[in-house]
């Protein structure tokens, strides 16, 4: 996926003449400890109860464990969103301070029913963060002016972003794919939910009751287990009109005859609920070259053509000829750099012809080769 850098500005938190950086560092487990580059803190925690509001917190990569209070106004960030990891807790981080800014981080691990990042403080911003395998990824509970942006979210079990009894948050370019819902409304109202993928979860976004006046716009949603999207409420705004358009749906089975870009015919959501003006192509959202080579084993090598970061996640199926499925495969792909490459590897031993199909997003690629022992020969 291509993140595009929309309108994500840190709203809250900006560093003054004042304000001081203070380090943390897990290797630093002996001291002495003051927070300075030379003497880092070894706790998260000891760092935000020596900060003042406007202070920056920069954590150096390692392991760190959850349960962290924010309750004063300060920027959280990480050295690497793959290597500076928060894990478990009940939620990961709590904030309870208004205007928190975090960046940078690989948060995971949550205990049941708890969040990788819960918010109670109000103008948090939220951006480049990895959040995966959380029992829910971000909750916002009760505040407004909320953003989540750039962050990319896999397989947290319930739901990757719940909004409740929320107003005037805006949620853009976030990757969501894998396990739970991708983003989760109710009782909340005058929301923005833009330019975010949504890949292979069980809902994709889902409105509640007594939600009202949401945007919901140049999202794409990608074959969610369930349905793309739901809306109970059926009192919000589906698309940006023409000629901005709507949203890119998987499923969508219209045509575009004028090739403006948008389908010729409405999405119906649900009953009485329609995205007037439904797009052709997903935005921001782009196709890997793809590569199955077989020899001793299956490799699938996927490889990113574009001047931009890739996320996605990669599906390989294989089967026999008669349709039996032999192996399956679904990997997490998070961040496929510009002219890099990944490779899927997989070693198998029997006889006969197989059947390789390889997802990713809305594409698919296939192949038959004859398995002979360990040794593959394409077809």
């Amino acid at each position: 996926m291509v993140f595009l850098f929309f309108c994500c500005f840190p709203i809250g938190v900006c560093e003054t003449e004042q304000s001081d950086t203070i380090y943390v560092d897990d290797n630093n487990s002996e001291g002495p400890w003051d927070g300075s580059p030379d003497h880092p803190y070894f706790h998260i925690q000891d760092a935000i109860e020596n900060a003042t509001n406007g202070d920056t917190i920069f954590v150096f990569n390692g392991f760190y464990s959850g349960n962290i209070l924010i309750d004063k106004s300060v920027s959280l960030i990480g050295e690497n969103n793959d290597l500076t990891v928060i894990y478990g807790g009940k939620h990961n981080i709590w904030i309870f301070a208004d205007g928190v800014y975090i960046k940078g981080f690989n948060l995971t691990e949550s205990s049941r029913f708890f969040s990788a990042i819960y918010i109670v403080g109000y103008d948090a911003f939220i951006t480049l963060n990895n959040i995966n395998n959380n029992y829910d990824g971000i909750k916002i509970d009760g505040v407004s002016n909320v953003t989540i942006c750039q962050n990319t979210f896999i397989n947290n079990y319930n739901r990757n972003i719940r909004i409740e009894f929320s107003s005037d948050c805006f949620i853009s370019n976030n990757y969501i794919g894998g396990d739970g819902d991708g983003i989760y409304v109710w009782s909340s109202s005058n929301n923005r939910l833009i330019k975010n993928t949504i890949d292979r979860c069980d809902w994709g976004i889902l409105l509640g009751d007594f939600c009202y006046n949401n945007s919901i716009y140049h999202n794409n949603l990608i074959y969610n287990d369930f349905g793309n999207a739901e809306d109970y409420t059926r009192d919000n705004n589906w698309d940006n009109g023409y000629p901005s358009g709507g949203n890119f749906w998987g499923d969508y089975q219209g045509v575009d005859a004028d090739n403006d870009g948008i389908g010729d015919t409405a999405y119906e959501i649900s009953e009485k609920v329609i995205d007037s003006y439904p797009l052709i192509k997903p935005m921001n959202f782009s196709k890997p070259e793809i590569s199955i080579k077989n020899g001793f084993g299956f490799h699938a090598e996927i490889k990113n053509n574009n001047d931009q970061l890739l996320t996605g996640i990669l599906t390989v199926n294989i089967y026999k000829k008669n349709g039996e499925l032999k192996s399956y495969s679904k990997s997490t792909i998070v961040n496929i750099d510009p002219s890099d490459k990944i490779v899927i590897s997989k070693n198998m031993f029997g006889f006969g012809m197989r059947v390789t199909t390889v997802e990713w997003g809305i594409w698919s690629w296939e192949q038959e080769s004859f398995l002979f022992g360990s040794f593959w020969i394409n077809l």
